[in-house]
């Protein structure tokens, strides 16, 4: 029976070490990406609500209003419909609304298409925040190359060539 030995053992170890590692990182940086990008929904539809009332739409913090539109590409804002950051009546979390100012409008109960950027749930404000959390995958990526070196110090033909095997 044929045994590996010196660099067959140490292929297989690396493979297996790296498919493991690659599985943490890949929800680690799942997770990160979430906490430290914006994101932009598209032409979502929702209804306008009553003078003084708010639908609460996706997403924690408003950044940028790109369009209030109804179906026939009329701007929406002229009428005192806009979006806003508030704090949900329904969930008590700070959102993103739709809101109606002042007296109601041609357009109660229309359908809005509506376009916006925002920071969703978990969004890091503190820009060295976002920054370690980024840090985070190169420092994993970093281990994985450890790793890596040290297999093939300890048993591979690395070890051989610097004469400490």
């Amino acid at each position: 029976m044929a045994t590996l030995k010196g660099d067959g053992t140490s292929f297989f170890q690396i493979l297996i070490g790296a498919l493991i590692a690659l599985a943490f990182i890949g929800s680690i940086a799942t997770a990160i990406l979430g906490t430290t990008t914006t994101e932009q929904q598209t032409n979502i539809t929702i209804a306008v609500p009553a003078a003084g009332e708010a639908t609460d739409l996706y997403g924690r913090e408003l950044i940028d209003i790109i369009e209030i539109y109804n179906e026939t590409d009329e701007d929406m804002t002229q009428e005192n419909i806009t979006l806003r950051t508030a704090i949900s009546d329904t969930t008590g979390l700070l959102t993103v609304q739709i809101y109606q100012n002042g007296t109601d409008s041609i357009y109660n109960g229309d359908d809005a298409n509506i376009s916006y950027t925002f920071k969703p749930d978990g969004y890091l404000n503190l820009a060295g925040a976002r920054g370690v959390h980024a840090l985070t995958i190169i420092m994993s990526a970093l281990a994985i190359l450890v790793f890596v070196i040290v297999v093939l110090i300890k048993q591979g033909s690395l070890g051989e060539l610097i004469g400490r095997r």
